[in-house]
């Protein structure tokens, strides 16, 4: 009976683990373009492997929403595309 047990537990935590690890695969990839990527104390943006795809140069950044994100620079918002173009300067 308790090797039946041990089996069943076994199984049972195979399954909820198998699970959880297609729940942080899923997480990753639901991850937005382009990531706020802090260095020092300016911000730019990074992708998803980290690589930085706009120069940390800004005092403050957004999410990204609707293809533009708010950047702060010299105390003044404005927003750019995810190309790090300005939009409104």
């Amino acid at each position: 009976m308790k090797k039946i047990l041990l089996v069943v537990f076994l199984i049972i935590s195979s399954v909820l683990l198998f699970d959880n690890q297609n729940l942080i695969a899923q997480d990753t990839t639901s991850m937005p373009d382009l990531i706020p990527y802090r260095k020092g104390d300016k911000w730019g943006y990074c992708d998803k492997s980290k690589k930085i795809i706009i120069t940390c140069k800004y005092d403050a950044v957004n999410l990204l929403h609707e293809g533009l994100m708010g950047v702060k620079f010299n105390n003044k918002w404005g927003f750019i595309n995810k190309e790090g173009n300005e939009i409104i300067p």
